[in-house]
């Protein structure tokens, strides 16, 4: 009788990097303008700040980077045109099963 459980984690990540100096200028600050405009508007409602000392740090952590238009983002994977997400899953699928050894 063979053990149920995890025996290989897939992963797929497109080739293709898009940094963050790949947006226009001009958008990247009108972007910046419209999340001031709701900090300062106050929009935004203050959420209450979680009990969870885990959740406490993570939502810490995110308020540095409240004026950050890309929010500490630096490089995002883009899909090459004509893949789909489903194409992205069966290599992680594949990826998976080869660390397996299956």
């Amino acid at each position: 009788m063979r053990a149920v459980g995890i025996y290989g984690v897939g992963q797929y990540l497109p080739e293709q990097i898009r940094t963050n100096a790949w947006w226009p200028r001009d958008v990247v600050a009108k972007w910046a303008e419209r999340s001031q405009a709701r900090l300062v508007s106050g929009k935004r409602e203050e959420e209450p700040l979680p009990d969870a000392p885990g959740a406490l740090a993570t939502m810490k952590a995110m308020a540095a980077y409240a004026e950050d238009p890309f929010k500490g983002s630096r490089e995002r994977r883009v899909m090459p045109e004509g893949m789909h997400s489903s194409d992205m899953e069966v290599a992680a699928a594949r990826d998976a099963l080869a660390r397996a050894g299956i």
